[in-house]
């Protein structure tokens, strides 16, 4: 291994002779972390040399004749080394050197694809898969697809590799570099999930949602926002007076928006449960029977006012 890596100075052969060594000896622990640990070492340094310098914000991505070529060469690639040889170690290296040798085009963004497709599937591989996407971010900060595969790489990390901390991390970088909008708020609204359901911080849960609803804005997301922070009150700090006023907001504010039979339960809810209020909590109940008749809340509508009947 030495002599490979030293003295001839190949990282092609290197690369194939320590990744010949982990599978050969896979069941000997020391000998496979060990070259494993090489393999690491060799794909860092590829990465290092291949740095892509940040430039012009890419407005769209409309291919250059030389991005096409990369893309026809990238396509070669497939068809030969996955479809025809079923060599996939093959595949990922000669795609990583096309990457490497093409950092300014645009068809980094196949490339990327291309590699993290083969780790899911072929080489059933999602942490690799992870990395390859991970790299793209970072080379393309101005990227108009960067948004969509920050949030695609946020599901890869809870979905697949179920590993709550990064995806925290993905979505904390990135309200880092970019204030919140009207294009930031479905990312801005998954981070304070994160801080509320994964690792339950509720001070940062609280301070995100309100960044949200300060935004004013008839969304959606803003809506989730007003609906979770209820929560985040009434769990987080015993504060039920403040849920309260939120989620009354929320239903007086956004006239019949998608949260509005949840947060006049929650209410009713708060009611029952929290306060002992059962007059208001059996008002609030039966404004849900009254104002959203369709609501698939009326069965346990139902069920509480018959629970709460004579107190």
């Amino acid at each position: 291994g030495s002599l490979v890596e030293s003295k001839l100075d190949n990282p092609e052969l290197t690369y194939l002779f320590f990744s010949s060594i982990a599978a050969e000896y896979k069941r000997i622990r020391k000998v496979r972390e060990f070259a494993e640990g090489k393999l690491r070492r060799l794909d860092e340094q590829k990465r290092a040399k291949a740095v892509k310098p940040r430039g012009r914000k890419i407005v769209k991505r409309i291919y250059s004749e030389d991005d096409d070529a990369v893309v026809e060469e990238l396509e070669e690639i497939l068809e030969r080394q996955i479809q025809d040889l079923q060599d996939f170690k093959k595949a990922e290296r000669l795609l990583e050197d096309l990457w490497n040798d093409n950092t300014e085009s645009l068809a980094t963004f196949d490339i990327m694809k291309a590699l993290f497709e083969l780790n899911m599937q072929q080489m059933q591989d999602p942490q690799k898969a992870a990395m390859y996407m991970e790299r793209w971010l970072e080379e393309n900060p101005d990227d108009p697809m960067y948004k969509e595969y920050t949030l695609k790489l946020y599901d890869h990390y809870m979905e697949v590799l179920r590993d709550g901390q990064k995806a925290l991390r993905l979505l904390e970088d990135y309200v880092r570099e970019h204030p919140i909008s009207i294009d930031t708020l479905d990312i801005e609204l998954k981070l304070a999930l994160a801080n509320e359901l994964l690792i339950r911080n509720f001070d940062e849960a609280r301070r995100a949602y309100l960044r949200i609803i300060d935004t004013q804005q008839n969304d959606p997301v803003v809506h989730e926002a007003y609906y979770r922070v209820g929560f985040v009150l009434r769990e987080g700090f015993a504060n039920y007076d403040e849920a309260i006023k939120y989620w009354q907001t929320l239903i007086d504010k956004y006239y019949n928006n998608e949260f509005a039979d949840k947060a006049q339960f929650a209410i009713a809810y708060t009611y029952e449960t929290y306060r002992r209020d059962y007059t208001n909590a059996r008002q609030n109940y039966e404004k849900i029977l009254q104002l959203y008749p369709n609501s698939s809340l009326q069965t346990q509508v139902r069920e509480a006012l018959l629970r709460i009947e004579g107190k």
